[in-house]
């Protein structure tokens, strides 16, 4: 795995490569995907870091335009994966919500906001539908027919 000076200038190359091939038109764009203002992309390529949570989303999200070789790998590293749990289920459903339509982040922010706010179901539903609407991704009607 490169670091540093040498996975900023791959960060950029990407970046590059990405945008050439038209899959997206800004380093805004690419800032909103990640959940992150733009002024953090070029911390990325200054500095040549990452936070390591957001690794597999990287290596994920430039794969189209990269091979894990760019990266200094052999080959993509598995993702990891949630253990669904029960309530997250109950969860999901109330929300009429399929797990694969949301992203690893998502969920880990949907357990989190349920541990603070378990009464405030409604409140939660508007978040998850708000993050469900960024994704781009299909999704089920909810309990009350409303997208």
């Amino acid at each position: 795995m490169l670091k540093g000076k040498e996975l900023g200038y791959a960060i950029a190359e990407a970046i590059k490569l990405k945008i050439a091939s038209g899959a997206v038109s800004s380093k805004k764009e690419i800032a909103d995907y990640f959940g992150i203002q733009p002024p953090s992309i070029h911390d990325w390529i200054k500095k040549g870091s990452i936070s390591k949570d957001k690794l597999p989303k990287l290596w994920d999200y430039f794969s189209d335009v990269v091979g894990p070789e760019h990266w200094g790998l052999k080959e993509k590293p598995p993702v990891p994966s949630i253990e669904e749990t029960s309530e997250d289920k109950d969860l999901l459903d109330l929300l009429g919500i399929e797990k694969n339509n949301l992203d690893f982040d998502q969920i880990e922010i949907i357990r989190a906001v349920m541990k603070i706010k378990k009464d405030h179901r409604p409140d939660l539903k508007k978040i998850v539908r708000r993050f469900a609407d960024s994704t781009g991704k299909p999704k089920k009607n909810d309990v009350n027919g409303d997208k």
